[in-house]
């Protein structure tokens, strides 16, 4: 194994344990406060269109609108049918699919930017084999567009933009929740401004590698992923990467280094041309 094959096998369970820890919200009090470190350029063509990009949400309670909830951005997911949306593997595995600790229920919610909720669960899920990406079988159509999917490999030495949802922790500006009465889990989905939480990252496409990815809940051996220098942050796990272009996905953003904090200097995605295939599309 290489050097760069190590470092990058690192990756992965350090955004895996991210996904754990920090990324979670358990809301309590009047509101709680995050304060973020990084400014993200956006790209309106796609962020600001109609194309379905979703945050991805789990809710964890015991009781409708008798205690606080705890609310999770474990993601982002993109539809590249009406009813069917691609996510990062890593997100949501199998030992997350119980509530949280200290909790009997959970509910698991795609957002859009324009408010649009589509509730799935793990029955949804299909994992593809030797990749980090997943498939959303979404019980109903999308509000938005799909997102076209890239035929062949990513235009090197082009512009393409990294686009996703951002952890609260992760804005450049400090970023409040603020908890309302509840009486569902789609009332908790209110709390969150999407409009503020959707990210973007814009910068050249020039490499691809092979990698090994080491993380608590996946394995991966010498994968092909596409290197992104613009660099990404927590939460846009799952996320497209798309060419510029041509407004065409081509990868699923999968894990960033350095291993540590909200902010990812470099991030890797896993190609369609390997994923289209892995997932029957």
């Amino acid at each position: 194994m290489t050097r760069d094959e190590r470092i990058i096998g690192a990756a992965l369970a350090s955004q895996r344990q991210l996904d754990e820890g920090s990324i979670c919200l358990p809301v309590v009090g009047s509101h709680e406060r995050y304060t973020g470190c990084l400014g993200i350029a956006e790209s309106d063509t796609y962020l600001h269109g109609r194309r379905m990009i979703a945050a991805v949400f789990k809710i964890s309670y015991s009781a409708l609108g008798e205690e606080w909830p705890a609310i999770t951005l474990i993601g982002t997911a993109f539809f590249v049918r009406p009813r069917v949306a691609l996510t990062a593997r890593h997100i949501l595995p199998p030992s997350r699919y119980a509530p949280d600790d200290g909790f009997t229920r959970c509910e698991y919610w795609l957002l859009g930017r324009d408010g649009s909720r589509i509730r799935f669960g793990p029955r949804h899920l299909t994992r593809a084999r030797g990749l980090d990406a997943m498939r959303i079988d979404a019980p109903e159509p999308c509000s938005g567009r799909p997102l076209p999917i890239a035929t062949g490999p990513p235009a090197m030495g082009e512009i393409h933009a990294a686009l996703g949802y951002a952890h609260p922790s992760a804005m450049a500006q400090p970023y409040a929740v603020r908890p309302r009465p509840w009486k569902r889990a789609p009332d908790v989905l209110e709390w969150f401004d999407m409009a503020k939480l959707r990210h973007a990252r814009r910068g050249v496409v020039d490499t691809a590698r092979s990698a090994t990815i080491a993380g608590a809940d996946v394995r991966l051996d010498r994968v092909s992923v596409i290197e992104f220098r613009a660099g990404g942050v927590q939460g846009m796990s799952g996320g497209p990467l798309v060419h510029e272009a041509t407004g065409r996905a081509v990868g699923v953003l999968s894990f960033g280094l350095p291993n540590e904090g909200a902010a990812k200097d470099v991030v890797y995605a896993m190609p369609m041309t390997d994923v289209v295939p892995a997932l029957g599309l």
